[in-house]
């Protein structure tokens, strides 16, 4: 299964210290290039920037260059860059998963056949697979809730129920 993540992905699972979550449920991960440098962007100090290159380094997130510059200025006239370089290279790629938040992205992604995961999905998947304690669940979204991403009260009811987590 080939699997490419967006940046706010690996920045979310950074901050919850979960990073290696997709390498247990998928051992390998492509992220283009831009998420590579959108990720470094941080900084030494910004979350993620140490997980992401240590995930490099390992091997099991395997940065990769785009080939089609004319798709993604295509996609950047709505989409931010990162978004924009995971739809062409999945569709390169012929990716079966794409891990996406940004409700435009994962919208076009859908329309273009893609299957989407937010993190919170990323989450759900772990909690099935026994990689995360469902208890643990509500401490999750309080903490990507804290650090400043947007789960909408509705989505993290409907999700904390689906677990039935009260």
């Amino acid at each position: 299964m080939k699997v490419i993540a967006d940046t706010s992905m690996l920045i979310a699972l950074s901050h919850l210290r979960q990073l290696d979550l997709v390498k247990k449920l998928w051992s390998k991960v492509f992220i283009p290039e831009m998420v590579y440098e959108e990720v470094l962007q941080g900084g030494s100090g910004g979350t993620g920037v140490q997980e992401v290159e240590n995930a490099v380094k390992a091997g099991w997130l395997i940065v990769h260059k785009v080939q089609s510059n004319r798709e993604v200025a295509f996609l950047t006239t709505v989409l931010g860059p990162g978004e924009a370089e995971v739809l062409v290279l999945g569709n390169e790629l012929n990716a079966n998963l794409l891990l996406i938040d940004e409700k435009k992205a994962r919208r076009i992604a859908i329309q273009a056949g893609f299957e989407v995961l937010g993190v919170l999905g990323v989450i759900n998947l772990a909690v099935s697979k026994n990689l995360i304690d469902r208890k643990e669940v509500p401490t999750i979204v309080d903490t990507l809730k804290n650090k400043g991403f947007r789960l909408g009260e509705g989505l993290v009811e409907r999700f904390l129920k689906s677990l039935e987590i009260q």
